[in-house]
C-alpha cells in the first residue's frame, strides 16, 4: 500500500477531494524513522490507496483499487472526528485517531479491530515498530503489544514534557524518548515506572540517526546523532552494564565558535552527570583553520569516571590537510589520561608543554602534518606514539619535540621532506623504552634530527636518507641497550648518522650508504660526566654496505666488538676509514674492493700519494682480535693497520683472507706492539708496494710471536722497500708452516720474499713445510729469505729458483743460523732443498759474508832461487832476500759454498741501484799485506792493499826487507773483518778463517850483491853495472876495473888480452907475451885452464 497526495476517482467530487488533501498531511508526522515504513515483503504488490473524506459532518474512509479506480471498502466514523491516521505495512493495519482519545484499530478491509485509548483527547501520535504500537501524548505515552493490542508497560507519564517520539532501542527494554529540550534514554520495566538511563541535552535539534552497535570486545553501545541547521552532535552511550561512554563534539565554521564549543561541552558534560554512564572518550572534530580550544574536565563528577578504564580525549579533523592551530591553550585536567590528536595539518603556534603535573598516562600523535612554531614538549606519559607524521615543508618552524621522562615512546613513520629550518630536533631524554622507525629525511640541511640522552631501551628501525648535507641524524647518550637496524643512506653529504656515547649494550645491522660524501656512520665512545666515564660494554655491528661513496669512517671505543658482513665498493677514503679501539674484537666477512685514497676532496692516484697514510681498518689498544674471512682486492690504501701501546699485550688472528691486487705507498698490512700474530689460510697476492722505502706489502714489528699457517704469498712486488712480501722488525719468535712464497720481487732493498730484522735481541725464526719458488731480491740481498740478527731453523722446506745479488736462497748476516751450522757440520738431517737458487756475487743457496780468503800457489810469483813450500796452515817462501819482491796474483775470496765472489760480474751501470748495503761492501771489500809492525827492521813497500778485482782475483806486489838470515811472518788480510756469532752469542769466525798466512825465510846476500842498510834494514842489493862484488859480505861495489869491458854482480868482463885466474878474483893479468891467446871477448873462451911449465906458465883456452 503507498501513501499518495493525489488521487483521480471518478465517484468523488471536488470538494471531497480538497478535504483529503489537506488532511494527507497529517498522515505520517513523525520527525524520527527508526525503520523502513514501506512492507518490502508483500509479495502481492496491492495498488490500494486509503482516502478519508468527510461528508456531512461525517468521516469516511475509503480503500480504493489504484489500477481499476475501484472502491472496494469503505467505512463511516459517527460521532469524532479523525485527527490523525497511520499505516502499519508490517500488520496491514490502519490506525485512525479521534477527538475522544481513542485510536481506531482496522486492517485493510476496513474491519475494526479494536479500540484503544490514548493519553490525550486529540493530541495523540501514533507511531509502531515491529513490537509496539505507541500512542504519544505531549506529556505522556502509553505502549501497546504490536499483536494482541493489550498494553505492554505501565504509562509513562512522569518527567515528560512536550514529547516527540519514542524509538524502541530493541535491548534491554531501553527507550529514547526525544522532547522538545532533550531526549531521554529510560528503562522500562513491565511492573514498575521507567529508569532514566541518561539524560540529553539537544535543545533545537532533532534526532537524525540511531544506531545500536557492537565493539570488537562485544561492549555493546548506542550511537546517537543529532542535527540542526547550526550543529551536529555525536553521542555515544554504552549500554553494556558498568561500561562506558564516548562524547563527541562536531565543531562548526561559525564566528565565536569557542562559545559554542564551551556550550557544548558544557551540555555533553551535563548530559553525563545526568546519567550513571562512565565517559571515557571525548573526542572533538575540528574543521580547517579552527584553533584547539582549552579543554578542562574536571568538573566531571566522580560517579561518572572509571577507576578502571582511563579517560580519553579524541582531537581530530576529518580531512588530513585541515589546517589545526594549537597555541597557548592547555589540556589541563586531572580526568583526562590518554590524549589523541590524529588527522590534521597541525600547526602549533606557542611553546606547548603537556603534562607537567604528570597526571596523564598515554599521548597519541597521528597521521599529522606537522609544524611546531616553537616546541611541543611531552612528558611524564606511560606511553607517547607519534606515527604517520609529516613535517610542513612549507613552514619555518623551530620544529622542536621535547619528549623526556615516559615510559615508552614510539616514533613511527615520520617523513622529514624539504625542511627549510635548520632547527628540526627531536630531543628525547630520561625516557624508559624509546622505539624510532620508518623514518624518511630527503632534501634536508644543516639539522639535528634526533638527539637522544638517557633512555634506558632504544630501538631503531628502517631510517632513509636522500640527498641531505650538514646534518646529525642520530645522537645518542648514556643507554642501557641500543639496537639500530636497516638504515640507508644516499646522495648525502657532511653527514654524522651515528654518534653514540655511554651506550651499555649496542646491535647495529643493515646499514646501507650510496653515492654520498664526508658521512660519519658511526662514532662509539664514551660519555664523560663528573669524571665518570661511561664506556661501551658490549657492540655487535653487521650488514654494512658503503658503495660510490667517498670519505666515509666509523670510529668504535668499546669494551667487546663484534663487527661481520662489512662490504665496501668503489669508494674512497681520507685517512681512516674504520678506526676500532676494543679490548676484544671479532670481525668476519668484510670486503673492501676498488677502494682509493681521497684528499681535500680529490681524488689521488697512488703514484702521486706522499707520506700519507690511508687506511680502511686500524686497531688499537685491545686484548684479543680476530678478523675472518677479509677480502681485499683492487685497492690503493692500507687495509689493515694496528698499533698497540708497547707495553700493552695484545692477541690478534687473522684467518681464510685474501688480499689480491693492491697498488699502494704503504704497508698493506701493518702490524706494531702485538704480542701474538697468527695468519692462518691467508693469501696474499698481486700486490704493489711503490714508494715506501722502509717497509713491505705486510709489515710486523716489535712482537713477540708470529705464526704463519697454510698461507700463500705470490707475485707480490715492493718497489723500494725491504721485503717482497713480508717485512718482520724486532720480533722474537717467528713460525712459518705450511706456506708458499712464490714469485714474489723486493726491486730495491733486502728479501725477495721475507725480511727478518732485529737489532736488541735474536729472532728465533722456524719455517716448517714451506716452499719458497721463484722469489728474487734484484739489487740486494736474499732472493728468498733476508734474515738480520736472526737465527733460522728450517725444516722440510723447498728453496728454490730464487734470485739476488748476494744470497740467491738464503742470506743472513750477523747471526749464523743454526741450520748452517749443522750443515756446516754434516749433523743436519732437516730435509731441506736448498738448490738451483743464483747469486750475481756470491752465496748462490746461502750467502752471508766472506769466509775465508785463498790463493794459488802458482799465483804467488817470487824471485828465483826462492822456494815455495805449502804447509797445513801456510805458505812458506825459503831462499828469499831481503829487498827482493813478492807477487800475489789471483787472491780469492771465498763465500761459505766454497765459491769465489764474482766482482766482474757487478755491472757499473746497474751498481748505481744496487742497495746501499750491497754498495758498502763492494766498496769496503779490500785485501792487504800484514806483517809484525812492531818490528822496525821489517819493511813492506809496494802495493800491499788492494780492492781492485781483475779476472775474479786481487792482486798484491810489494818489496819485503828484512835482515839476511832471519825469518818473519806475512799474512794476506781481509780489511773488513764480518761480524756473525751463533744463536748462543757465541763469536763464530777465528781470526785466521779471513787471513793468509806466510813465512818467509831471508837468507844471505849472495856474490854480486853487498848488504846495504835500509832504515833499520839490510837488504841484498846487486852491483849496478859497472860495479861488482866478491865479497858476499861486502857493503860496497868496487868499481870495474879498465881490464874489464863490463861489471855487474859478480860478473867481470874481461877485455881480449887480458885474463884471470877464476870468477873468484878480481886479479886481472895483461897477455904481454901473447895476448892473442887471451881472448876473453870471444864467445868460444869460455874456460881458462892453468897447466904448471918449468918454463913458466902455459895459458889455454
Amino acid at each position: 500500500m503507498q501513501n499518495s497526495t493525489e488521487i483521480n476517482l471518478a465517484n468523488f467530487n471536488d470538494g471531497d477531494v480538497s478535504q483529503s488533501f489537506n488532511y494527507s498531511n497529517q498522515w505520517w508526522n513523525i520527525p524520527y524513522e527508526y525503520e523502513d515504513r514501506y512492507n518490502t515483503n508483500d509479495s502481492q504488490q496491492l495498488l490500494i490507496i486509503c482516502v478519508i473524506a468527510i461528508e456531512n459532518n461525517i468521516f469516511k474512509i475509503f480503500i480504493a483499487q489504484l489500477d481499476t479506480q475501484e472502491i472496494k471498502y469503505s467505512y463511516s466514523v459517527q460521532d469524532s472526528k479523525i485527527t490523525n491516521a497511520v499505516n502499519d505495512p508490517f500488520r496491514q493495519l490502519i490506525l485512525l485517531v479521534n477527538n475522544q482519545g481513542q485510536t481506531l484499530v482496522f486492517n485493510y478491509s476496513l474491519k475494526l479491530i479494536k479500540i484503544i485509548q490514548n493519553s490525550c483527547l486529540k493530541q495523540a501520535k501514533i507511531s509502531f515498530d515491529s513490537y509496539f504500537i505507541y500512542s504519544i501524548c505531549p506529556n505522556d505515552i502509553i505502549i501497546y503489544n504490536g499483536l494482541s493490542f493489550q498494553q505492554q508497560y505501565p504509562k509513562i507519564q512522569s518527567g515528560l514534557k512536550e514529547v516527540t517520539n519514542i524509538v524502541n532501542i530493541q535491548y534491554d527494554n531501553l527507550f529514547i524518548i526525544t522532547q522538545k529540550l532533550n531526549s531521554l534514554l529510560v528503562k522500562l520495566s513491565f511492573n514498575s515506572q521507567y529508569e532514566l538511563i541518561q539524560i540529553i541535552d539537544q535543545e533545537g535539534m532533532q534526532l537524525s540517526k540511531v544506531e545500536l552497535n557492537k565493539d570488537s570486545n562485544n561492549n555493546i553501545f548506542l550511537e546517537m546523532l543529532f542535527s540542526s541547521y547550526r550543529n551536529i552532535f555525536y553521542q555515544i552511550i554504552p549500554l553494556s552494564k558498568k561500561q562506558s561512554c564516548n562524547i563527541e563534539i562536531l565543531q562548526q565554521i561559525r564566528p565565536l565558535e569557542n562559545i559554542y564549543f564551551l556550550i557544548e561541552l558544557s551540555n555533553s558534560l551535563n548530559t553525563l552527570q545526568s546519567s550513571q554512564q562512565k565517559l571515557s572518550v571525548f573526542k572533538i572534530n575540528y574543521l580547517d583553520q579552527q584553533y584547539i580550544q582549552s579543554i578542562d574536565l574536571d568538573n566531571i563528577q566522580e560517579k561518572n569516571i572509571d577507576p578502571n578504564k582511563l579517560l580519553s580525549l579524541v582531537i581530530q579533523s576529518s580531512v588530513i590537510f585541515n589546517n589545526i592551530y594549537w597555541s597557548k591553550n592547555q589540556i589541563n585536567s586531572q580526568n583526562i589520561r590518554n590524549v589523541l590528536i590524529n588527522n590534521m595539518s597541525l600547526n602549533i603556534i606557542d611553546s606547548i608543554t603537556l603534562n607537567q603535573n604528570a597526571e596523564m598516562k598515554n599521548f597519541q600523535l597521528i597521521d599529522i602534518i606537522l609544524n611546531v612554531e616553537n616546541t611541543l614538549n611531552i612528558s611524564n606519559f606511560d606511553q607517547v606514539y607519534l606515527q604517520n607524521i609529516k613535517f610542513n615543508s612549507k613552514k619555518l618552524g623551530n620544529n622542536q619535540i621535547i619528549i623526556s621522562n615516559n615510559k615508552l615512546v614510539i616514533i613511527e613513520n615520520i617523513t622529514i621532506d624539504s625542511i627549510q629550518t635548520e632547527q628540526l630536533t627531536f630531543y628525547l631524554s630520561d625516557n624508559v623504552n624509546l622505539v624510532i622507525k620508518q623514518i624518511f629525511i630527503n632534501k634536508l640541511s644543516k639539522n639535528n634530527i634526533f638527539q637522544i640522552q638517557n633512555n634506558q631501551y632504544i630501538d631503531i628501525q628502517d631510517i632513509q636518507v636522500f640527498d641531505a648535507i650538514l646534518i646529525s641524524v642520530f645522537q645518542i647518550s648514556l643507554c642501557l641497550k641500543l639496537n639500530i637496524t636497516n638504515i640507508y643512506l644516499k646522495q648525502v653529504n657532511s653527514t654524522q648518522l651515528l654518534y653514540l656515547q655511554g651506550i651499555a649494550e649496542i646491535q647495529v645491522s643493515q646499514i646501507t650508504v650510496n653515492s654520498s660524501n664526508q658521512v660519519k656512520i658511526l662514532t662509539i665512545e664514551p660519555f664523560y660526566e663528573k669524571n665518570i666515564q661511561y664506556t661501551c660494554l658490549s657492540d655487535v655491528i653487521q650488514c654494512i654496505s658503503v658503495l660510490n661513496s667517498k670519505e666515509v669512517s666509523f670510529d668504535i671505543q668499546a669494551s667487546n666488538t663484534s663487527i661481520s658482513d662489512f662490504y665496501i665498493y668503489q669508494s674512497s677514503i681520507s685517512k681512516t676509514c674504520f678506526q676500532v679501539q676494543s679490548t676484544n674484537l671479532v670481525i668476519t666477512n668484510f670486503k673492501i674492493e676498488e677502494v682509493q685514497p681521497q684528499l681535500d676532496g680529490t681524488l689521488i692516484q697512488s703514484q702521486y700519494i706522499n707520506n700519507n697514510k690511508y687506511v680502511f681498518l686500524q686497531i688499537f689498544d685491545f686484548q684479543n682480535c680476530i678478523i675472518n674471512n677479509l677480502t681485499s682486492l683492487n685497492n690503493q690504501i692500507t687495509v689493515l693497520s694496528i698499533n698497540q701501546q708497547p707495553d700493552n699485550v695484545g692477541n690478534f688472528t687473522m684467518n681464510f683472507s685474501r688480499l689480491s691486487s693492491q697498488e699502494i705507498n704503504e704497508p698493506l698490512i701493518e702490524l706494531n706492539f702485538v704480542d701474538t700474530i697468527l695468519f692462518n689460510e691467508v693469501l696474499i697476492e698481486n700486490n704493489v708496494l711503490k714508494q715506501n722505502l722502509y717497509t713491505s706489502i705486510a709489515y710486523v714489528s716489535q712482537c713477540n710471536s708470529i705464526t704463519i699457517n697454510n698461507s700463500q704469498f705470490k707475485n707480490n712486488t715492493n718497489f723500494n722497500g725491504i721485503g717482497g712480501s713480508l717485512y718482520v722488525f724486532n720480533c722474537l719468535h717467528i713460525l712459518i708452516q705450511n706456506s708458499i712464497f712464490k714469485q714474489n720481487k723486493c726491486l730495491r732493498l733486502n728479501g725477495g720474499a721475507i725480511s727478518i730484522q732485529n737489532f736488541v735481541n735474536i729472532a728465533q725464526v722456524n719455517i716448517q713445510k714451506c716452499q719458497f719458488i721463484l722469489n728474487s731480491a734484484a739489487f740486494s740481498t736474499g732472493g728468498a729469505i733476508n734474515l738480520s740478527y736472526a737465527n733460522l731453523i728450517i725444516e722440510n722446506s723447498n728453496v728454490t729458483s730464487n734470485t739476488a745479488i748476494i744470497g740467491g736462497g738464503i742470506y743472513y748476516e750477523q747471526v749464523i743460523p743454526d741450520f748452517v751450522l749443522e750443515k756446516s757440520n754434516n749433523i743436519s738431517n732437516n730435509k731441506n732443498k736448498i738448490i738451483n737458487n743464483y747469486a750475481k756475487i756470491f752465496g748462490h743457496n746461502i750467502g752471508s759474508t766472506i769466509r775465508k780468503i785463498d790463493i794459488d800457489l802458482k799465483n804467488i810469483k817470487i824471485p828465483k832461487g826462492s822456494v815455495k813450500i805449502l804447509g797445513e796452515r801456510q805458505i812458506e817462501i825459503r831462499e828469499f832476500k831481503s829487498g827482493n819482491q813478492i807477487t800475489f796474483e789471483g787472491i780469492q775470496l771465498l763465500d761459505e759454498e766454497n765459491n769465489p765472489i764474482k766482482m766482474s760480474n757487478i755491472n757499473i751501470t746497474e751498481f748505481q741501484f744496487y742497495s746501499s748495503d750491497i754498495q758498502s761492501f763492494v766498496q769496503s771489500l779490500s785485501v792487504s799485506l800484514n806483517w809484525d809492525q812492531s818490528n822496525k827492521k821489517i819493511q813492506v813497500i809496494g802495493q800491499v792493499q788492494s780492492k781492485q778485482v781483475i779476472n775474479n782475483g786481487i792482486n798484491l806486489q810489494s818489496q819485503i826487507m828484512y835482515m839476511p838470515q832471519r825469518s818473519m811472518s806475512l799474512q794476506i788480510v781481509l780489511d773488513t773483518l764480518p761480524n756473525l756469532i751463533d744463536s748462543k752469542r757465541n763469536t763464530f769466525f777465528l781470526q785466521d778463517q779471513f787471513q793468509k798466512n806466510f813465512t818467509i825465510n831471508f837468507t844471505s846476500c849472495s856474490i854480486g850483491e853487498i848488504t846495504v842498510q835500509q832504515i833499520d834494514s839490510i837488504i841484498c842489493q846487486e852491483c849496478p853495472k859497472g860495479k861488482y862484488s866478491l865479497d858476499q859480505y861486502s857493503t860496497s861495489c868496487k868499481q870495474c876495473p879498465d881490464s874489464a869491458k863490463e861489471c855487474h854482480g859478480s860478473t867481470i868482463n874481461l877485455k881480449n888480452g887480458y885474463w884471470r885466474e877464476n870468477n873468484k878474483t878480481d886479479i886481472i893479468i895483461y897477455c904481454n907475451k901473447n895476448p892473442e891467446f887471451c881472448q876473453a871477448e870471444s864467445p868460444d873462451s869460455k874456460v881458462i885452464f892453468f897447466f904448471p911449465l918449468k918454463t913458466g906458465l902455459l895459458i889455454e883456452s
